[in-house]
């Protein structure tokens, strides 16, 4: 090989190897946009099929939503609890003066 194709083979290894080290970066970038997506999508839905451990944002948002609801009921119900205690105690009342 003359000096000529040396120095072209050297310039094309060191070109292949500066393509190599930047695909490396980007492969290591992706692989950390992906780890981070894939935490993202944890903290949101929480990890499959451990919903009882991890139940994520959305499984949080789902119980809130339903204690939320369990919490109304029981209001209603002692809202009714106490129309009718009040009003037995107005009938309560009113049959008492009108004796």
């Amino acid at each position: 090989m003359t000096a000529k194709e040396t120095a072209i083979l050297e310039q094309l290894r060191n070109e292949l190897h500066s393509y190599h080290v930047e695909v490396t970066e980007h492969i290591v970038r992706c692989e950390g946009c992906r780890t981070e997506v894939t935490k993202l999508s944890v903290d949101l839905y929480g990890l499959p099929g451990n919903k009882d451990t991890s139940p994520g944002l959305m499984g949080d948002v789902a119980s809130a939503k339903q204690s939320l609801r369990a919490i109304r009921t029981g209001l209603r119900y002692v809202w009714a609890v106490i129309l009718v205690a009040l009003g037995a105690a107005a009938t309560a009342a009113t049959s008492a003066v009108a004796r």
